[in-house]
């Protein structure tokens, strides 16, 4: 199914207050990121020197902001350290929800939509700094930088889908992630993961997504947000054809980037691909969900079908649940 919307984007402004109270801001920061922590605190790493794009953020005043994120590490294959915020499951039937966001954002642009995917399904969330970005820029001594990337080194972005999987399946069993039948969420809720991402990050997230499936987890949707057919010259098709997905949600801007693909993979066979294109605007990945607000709430509604969790289910949502659909 495709839809057309000729919503254009909205601007946002970022207000920075001066900073005579900086300091008490800080110790009162300080000290809920303690009250949050849960064992794996001594694995933070700053993000010092990683620049988001804006994207979907901001908090509703009186809107509770849920769980606090503990920050974990993901050991790719040659030695790199993944870095990822995860928010534990509140149900273990809900699927876990893996968020790859492109190289120009880092894993806290997701905050927004993960909140409301939280809200209402109560679903474990992962949203990863992929290699050579945010925090994911260490191997050793060596720093690896997406600036400095060349096509192999794209591919490796693509390539760390294995170990993602791994950990995935080790980790996040609290998200009811397993093999059928081990106990850890059920002999079918235990194996329903989610993909989901942005720009180049929506071609990294279907890649994932196949080491998933391969790791004998269930990949139950995806959702790509301006996908691009060979950006980086990393191949999306392949792959994507490969999964054989039917559930895949893709939205796209005329940007002169991901429209002709996005328009493309709603046309697929093998099941009914969901499409929101939006004509005349130029937002690319996550600034759609900024600019589009009933874009955010039907990705959300997207996953809790695909996920068992429709309308009609009952779940309850964290305090704030509605509110956080509607920021």
């Amino acid at each position: 199914m495709i839809e057309t919307n000729d919503h254009g984007p909205r601007s946002f402004a970022l207000v920075a207050n001066a900073a005579p109270a900086f300091l008490a801001l800080a110790l009162i920061a300080q000290a809920a990121v303690l009250e949050g922590c849960r064992g794996g605190c001594g694995s933070r790493q700053a993000d010092a020197g990683s620049v988001a794009a804006p994207a979907d953020q901001g908090e509703a005043p009186g809107v509770d902001p849920g769980p606090a994120s503990e920050v974990v590490e993901i050991r790719a294959d040659d030695g790199l350290v993944l870095v990822a915020d995860l928010t534990a499951c509140r149900d273990p039937g809900a699927p876990a929800v893996v968020m790859v966001a492109g190289p120009s954002r880092t894993r806290g642009s997701w905050d927004g939509l993960a909140k409301a995917i939280r809200a209402r399904l109560g679903a474990g969330l992962l949203a990863v700094d992929p290699r050579g970005t945010g925090a994911s820029t260490v191997r050793g001594k060596e720093a690896v930088l997406a600036g400095a990337f060349g096509k192999d080194d794209w591919e490796a972005v693509a390539a760390d889908g294995p170990a993602v999987a791994r950990w995935i399946a080790t980790h996040m069993a609290g998200a009811g992630v397993g093999a059928a039948g081990d106990g850890r969420g059920g002999a079918d809720a235990g194996r329903k993961v989610v993909l989901v991402g942005e720009s180049f990050g929506a071609t990294v997230a279907t890649r994932w997504a196949a080491a998933v499936r391969a790791g004998g987890l269930d990949v139950v949707a995806l959702v790509l947000l301006s996908p691009g057919a060979s950006m980086h010259g990393v191949d999306l098709w392949k792959p994507l054809v490969a999964l054989d997905l039917g559930d895949v949600f893709v939205a796209a801007a005329e940007d002169g980037i991901s429209w002709e693909t996005a328009g493309s993979i709603a046309g697929l066979g093998g099941g009914s691909p969901t499409a929101r294109l939006y004509p005349n605007v130029s937002g690319h990945g996550l600034d759609l969900v900024s600019s589009n607000p009933d874009l955010k709430k039907e990705i959300v509604e997207f996953i809790a079908k695909r996920s068992g969790e429709g309308a009609g289910s009952g779940r309850s949502p964290d305090a704030g649940g509605d509110d956080a659909l509607d920021e």
